[in-house]
């Protein structure tokens, strides 16, 4: 899970990748502190695939009950990748 918060800071495609994969795989916490994470990061760098994937994974942790931070922070991560890739997914 600390993992997961501190990539974001690597800006790199190797983190994207590992953060990609612990929102696939991990346990659900460890999904949420990726997803976080990867909402750092330009939505634009996100290929329309790896977004779809990213909105579905964020609709699932949505329909858990989070945290009222976690749920801003993961709405506006949706809308702000909606908008980025509005033609493509």
């Amino acid at each position: 899970k600390h993992c997961a918060q501190v990539l974001d800071q690597a800006r790199r495609g190797e983190a994207l990748e590992l953060l990609l994969e612990m929102v696939d795989r991990g346990a659900w916490e460890v999904a949420l502190a990726a997803l976080e994470s990867l909402s750092e990061f330009d939505p634009t760098l996100f290929r329309p695939p790896q977004a779809r994937n990213i909105l579905a994974a964020i609709d699932v942790m949505l329909a858990r009950p989070v945290a009222p931070l976690h749920q801003l922070l993961l709405e506006k991560f949706q809308t702000t990748l909606r908008s980025a890739h509005a033609g493509a997914t």
